[in-house]
């Protein structure tokens, strides 16, 4: 494959030092651990095919959108590195501060199908009553819009202070209002607003005195709304709820949802990934309420915001159906109409037009195999008669058998699953799914009492199967194994890519792990003889896509037989780690 061709992931060389949270509507990436501060707001936008997020500066010049402050009467303390964090229910940001007799407890939450998010604080003063001046400030920067990169909109910015509702509001218009922030303290407060250089910044605050252990609960409202209307009174409407009620509302769901094991550490990863997923990997649009498939909400994603059929359906679907089954449904139900126009395109934006071409085999039976998941775990076949759903097993059958060789019956992809070009065309993987996805429709249509259409299917199948055996394995270094491509003329390609790769085999039912071609396979993929094996502590296989040991790997061992080696780097990972367990 030519080198410039490619589009690798790019080399992450500094750990990221945020917590991310959200709702379905909110997602907040860039909560600083340094100094508490919330440096991006964003929120799914249909209309404009985006993700919209009101923006701080960069933790560097250290302006962010929301940032926490205690004053006494000398100076202000000082925070930055001395916040110790943890998750509350393994999503919610939580740090603690002591210094001087003050005892601070902060939670940034996004309560449950509201359009916005709580920044509580609980103050504590021990010894004699001291006067103490506590709030937040911010710097409104930008107004950025991201797909796969970032572009700051060219955008009127207007703030000021709603005396109808109490609001400090932010307001991005483009002639008519684009997208609109409100913010609400739980109590009264001095505001000071000011604009300069294009730069909005405000201050709420509030002087107190108390002491003698003495507890004080402050909270600070922030919603979103296509207008400042919204925007103003969403504030206000969770001011009046309350953070109390909003945070218990919120801990229970989390807590519903958790799931428990009897190891801490897997426990902590597990949740951490079921979460961050459930929230990061689809959403509803603040324009439209809509749901939406992405691959991430976070901006810190190379290729954000955008739907990917394999992405969504065979990494993320898995873990969607374990915390939520009824929003797994939704989203099934959205891949087989809003998304299956272009479904084995390589990537869509947001309302299902293409956003990067190229056909992927893999793409177009994903939607499948994520069904057949669904149907085991729900026994939900009240879904199968759902119009739309027939006209995809019949739409998705159609394209691939568009692929397929004139005289083999293998089919053929341009792009891989690291969304590269295949150097050959007939990709050993992809045609395992292919089988897999043709006995999937098989069980279907035998459900819906088409039983000769289900014979048919089945008889398919047996022809891949048969054709992938007879073409697609070669003689090894160590004997007969699976080829990673092929193109019917006599050349083999030998490799493996974590994202798609040929040790799941056995997962899908192709293989026994005991059969000796794949036993051949995989002791060719870890060893010397790949180039992308690597050695150590996090030991495993990348590609060339992304040359560094994948997490992909972990969940390809995982689901291959292999979790006993995989464990204890799990448990290794540290708090926050969002390892894309798309397996568990």
């Amino acid at each position: 494959m030519a080198k410039g061709l490619m589009t690798p992931a790019p080399t992450i060389t500094k750990v990221p030092r945020y917590f991310p949270t959200g709702n379905l509507h909110i997602s907040l990436p860039a909560i600083l651990l340094d100094d508490g501060g919330v440096y991006r707001v964003g929120a799914l936008h249909l209309g404009c095919n985006t993700l919209l997020e009101f923006c701080g500066l960069s933790e560097k010049e250290g302006q962010p959108l929301v940032r926490l402050f205690v004053e006494d009467a000398e100076k202000r303390q000082t925070l930055a590195g001395a916040l110790r964090w943890e998750r509350r229910n393994y999503w919610l940001p939580s740090f603690r501060f002591e210094g001087s007799g003050l005892n601070m407890v902060g939670t940034i939450f996004a309560p449950l199908g509201e359009k916005g998010f709580v920044y509580l604080l609980e103050l504590t003063k021990e010894g004699p009553a001291e006067e103490l001046t506590v709030g937040i400030e911010g710097w409104w920067h930008s107004l950025e819009a991201t797909i796969f990169s970032s572009k700051e909109v060219e955008a009127k910015k207007v703030a000021w202070h709603d005396p109808w509702t109490g609001s400090v509001v932010f307001e991005a218009r483009v002639g008519l209002p684009l997208i609109a922030l409100g913010i609400q303290p739980s109590m009264d407060m001095e505001l000071s607003l000011a604009e300069e250089g294009g730069v909005v910044h405000y201050r709420l605050d509030r002087r107190m005195s108390f002491g003698g252990g003495e507890t004080i609960y402050m909270a600070f409202y922030f919603a979103l709304g296509v207008d400042s209307d919204g925007a103003r009174t969403t504030a206000l409407h969770l001011r009046r709820r309350g953070w109390k009620a909003l945070l218990e509302e919120t801990v229970a769901w989390l807590e519903k949802k958790t799931i428990r094991v009897k190891d801490g550490d897997l426990e902590r990863v597990l949740n951490e990934n079921l979460f961050f997923n459930y929230f990061f990997a689809q959403g509803d649009c603040l324009d439209t309420d809509d749901l939406v498939l992405v691959t991430s909400r976070s901006p810190y994603y190379y290729v954000s915001v955008a739907f990917w059929a394999r992405d969504s359906f065979l990494w993320s679907f898995p873990a969607l159906l374990l915390v939520d089954k009824n929003r797994a449904r939704q989203a099934l139900l959205v891949g087989v109409t809003h998304y299956l126009r272009h479904v084995g395109e390589h990537a869509l934006y947001l309302n299902g037009t293409v956003l990067y071409p190229g056909f992927e085999l893999d793409e177009v039976c994903a939607p499948l195999l994520a069904l057949e998941h669904y149907l085991l775990v729900t026994k939900d076949s009240v879904i199968l008669e759902h119009p739309r759903v027939r006209e995809a097993l019949s739409y998705l059958l159609g394209i691939i058998n568009s692929r397929k060789h004139a005289e083999v019956d293998l089919y053929s992809t341009f792009l891989l699953p690291t969304d590269d070009p295949a150097t050959y065309p007939f990709v050993t993987y992809d045609n395992i799914l292919v089988w897999k996805a043709l006995l999937i429709l098989a069980e279907i249509w035998q459900l819906l009492g088409k039983s000769s259409l289900a014979a048919k299917l089945r008889g398919q199948a047996e022809v891949v199967q048969q054709a992938v055996w007879e073409h697609c394995v070669t003689d090894g270094p160590q004997g007969p194994m699976f080829a990673w491509a092929v193109d019917l003329a006599g050349n083999v390609e030998l490799r493996d890519e974590p994202p798609g790769s040929l040790t799941l085999l056995p997962y899908y039912g192709f293989c026994e792990t005991s059969h000796p071609v794949y036993e051949n396979t995989v002791r060719r993929i870890y060893s010397r003889a790949n180039p992308y094996f690597f050695q150590g502590h996090f030991h495993g296989v990348g590609s060339a896509h992304f040359s560094h040991p994948s997490t992909f790997d972990l969940c390809n061992r995982l689901l291959s037989g292999r979790g006993k080696e995989v464990l204890p780097l799990l448990r290794s990972a540290p708090p926050g780690s969002r390892l894309g367990l798309r397996v568990l």
